[in-house]
């Protein structure tokens, strides 16, 4: 590893910083303790809720959701009895750009050079297609399994795997 600024060759342990995170990674702590709990797009406190059964963390401003993957199966495999018009429109608007083109569902690259970290455990988030078959683009903490759905994507989400289902 080259430390750019001074120009230093050497094993990524000899670093200090990246010693410490390498420990807190060993210990399951979080490499940034500053986010923990706070919501990446607005940095105030996620409440505790339950969302279709499944314990959640939301942000009361920007109604974003943290949800673990591991939780998703149970998410999806309820039904929603009804989703208001304004959800089916944007659900509909979703696939009907995913049979087009996945272009369509790409995030602003200013959005993608934020610095959003994950409230669990102080990652960066990465934004990523929810899956191969649902390509909702979502913010992903590829070390813990964490998600971050920004306002209705989670509910986009449920309604597009329901008309899925009913086809």
């Amino acid at each position: 590893m080259t430390h750019a600024a001074e120009g230093i060759t050497a094993l990524a342990s000899d670093f200090p910083q990246i010693r410490e995170g390498l420990r807190r990674i060993r210990q399951g702590r979080p490499i940034n303790p500053g986010c923990l709990n706070l919501c990446p797009r607005c940095r105030l406190p996620l409440g505790d809720v339950f969302y279709e059964g499944v314990p959640v963390k939301v942000c009361r401003t920007c109604l974003g959701k943290l949800v673990h993957q591991a939780e998703m199966d149970r998410i999806l495999a309820r039904r929603e009895v009804g989703f208001s018009k304004v959800l089916k429109a944007k659900a509909e608007a979703i696939r009907i750009q995913l049979l087009g083109t996945v272009e369509g569902l790409k995030r602003d690259p200013r959005e993608l050079k934020s610095s959003m970290l994950c409230p669990s455990c102080g990652y960066a988030l990465r934004p990523r297609p929810y899956n191969y078959q649902y390509f909702i683009p979502v913010d992903k903490c590829l070390s813990c399994g964490e998600i971050w759905f920004d306002a209705d994507e989670l509910e986009i989400l449920q309604a597009l795997v329901e008309q899925a289902r009913s086809d």
